[in-house]
């Protein structure tokens, strides 16, 4: 697990269940932010480094023209997704990511899985579904974060058993897409993919992640008790072959986008005008 300053990251009675708060958006934070940016976003292919498109100038650039397309809604969930991209690399740095953060088609909302890991030591992959929302002020942290696990569940529980061949055609796609032709484990890859696409027929067949993401200005104190319970009652209901959780807490997700917006100011690349209106 790689350390970074500002996360406080807990784990409860398995290590592979993580709550994260990140307390301060820290300088080790912003800059393991720009140096994994441009694998998050677009994969881990060398031959990304043939093509000016995915040098980190476009990416970051890139990466602003997409958010400010969407509404407040969706700028939440993309910051999101975007945090639990950072942190499952951070908590799980011997995976091997199979998605890209970007839509590889258009610039519209990703559609299938939100994330792909694959894991080289069961020879198995992990699909990841994130829910991000703010916390309210009819609603407790605890209320919030079980509300949001609740998503997760029932979302992923309907691409799994979804047997049309656009949600497994995406992840085929993306996995295309981001691997690197010479990576050793290309072609274990492609068989579990193909095997989870083609001959798993049932949710309990397969293994994924719950991550979460909660903004709230004020830390409240969220129990180690409260989490166990919570993820204990998950995995008693035996949905899937195995249920992992990441709940990540933050106090705004505006200082992500104001970050990576300044790296943009920063080497002085323009955007379109209208982004700086």
């Amino acid at each position: 697990m790689i350390v970074l300053k500002g996360l406080r990251i807990l784990s409860t009675e398995k290590s592979n269940n993580k709550f994260v708060v990140i307390e301060s958006f820290s300088d080790e934070f912003k800059k393991y932010i720009s140096d994994e940016l441009i694998s998050i976003c677009y994969g881990n292919s060398d031959d990304l480094e043939l093509f000016d498109s995915y040098s980190y100038k476009n990416t970051v650039t890139e990466f602003i023209v997409r958010y400010e397309s969407k509404s407040d809604i969706q700028k939440i969930g993309y910051i999101g997704e975007l945090l639990s991209q950072l942190l499952m690399r951070i908590i799980n740095p011997e995976l091997t990511p199979l998605s890209a953060f970007f839509n590889i088609e258009e610039r519209n909302v990703k559609k299938g899985f939100d994330q792909v890991f694959y894991d080289s030591v069961i020879n198995e992959n992990w699909y990841i579904e994130v829910k991000s929302g703010l916390k309210g002020d009819k609603i407790t942290v605890e209320d919030k974060i079980s509300s949001l696990v609740n998503s997760c569940v029932r979302d992923l529980k309907e691409k799994l058993s979804n047997q049309q061949n656009n949600v497994w055609n995406n992840a085929i796609s993306h996995a295309r897409f981001v691997i690197d032709k010479n990576n050793k484990l290309k072609e274990a890859i492609f068989d579990v993919l193909d095997n989870d696409a083609i001959h798993s027929k049932n949710v309990s067949d397969y293994r994924v992640y719950l991550s979460t993401i909660l903004f709230h200005n004020h830390f409240e104190s969220t129990s180690n008790l409260f989490i166990e319970e919570l993820i204990k009652k998950i995995k008693d209901k035996n949905i899937f072959k195995d249920t992992n959780f990441l709940l990540i807490q933050k106090s705004t997700y505006i200082d992500i986008y104001n970050y990576i917006k300044s790296e943009v100011k920063t080497y002085d690349w323009k955007l379109k005008s209208q982004i700086f209106e």
